[in-house]
């Protein structure tokens, strides 16, 4: 029995080293929550923007960057939600994944998606409306090339 164990303590540490050799070599970044397998452009400094609140109801929405692959090998990307207010703006700060020329995935959404876009993040994003005679809405944003 105690040949076993000792058995068991020499083969689990070679296969350990054997499933390390494997793994590929991942590069520290600045924040931690930076992938190091992303799709797009990832930036050791943030890019910041504001989104802005133009339209006079209340607006709900994401931001949405490029895919990476995470630790577990798993497909995915950061998202943020916004709420804002009437005349209220948001500031936002990412380091990526980024679709090319530094743009995000722009949603603007009810209970459904209302209006969508890929947008660069150089300058602020305004976010507009109008109130239909219908009583209906129609949202939109600037969305910047």
């Amino acid at each position: 029995m105690k040949y076993i164990f000792l058995l068991l303590f020499v083969f689990i540490p070679a296969l350990q080293a054997h499933a390390a050799e494997g793994t590929p070599w991942e590069a520290p970044f600045p924040d931690m929550n930076v992938p190091m397998t992303a799709e797009g452009e990832v930036l050791t400094a943030p890019l910041c923007f504001r989104v802005i609140n133009d339209a006079p109801y209340m607006l709900m929405g994401s931001l949405y960057t490029n895919y990476y692959t995470d630790k577990e090998r798993r497909k995915a990307r950061h998202t943020s939600n916004f709420r804002l207010e009437p005349g209220q703006s948001q500031p936002y700060c990412s380091y990526g994944p980024f679709y090319e020329g530094q743009k995000l995935d722009l949603v603007l959404r009810s209970l459904v998606p209302l209006f969508s876009c890929r947008t660069a993040v150089h300058s602020d994003i305004h976010l507009k409306g109008e109130i239909l005679e219908s009583g209906g809405t129609r949202s939109w944003a600037t969305c910047h090339d």
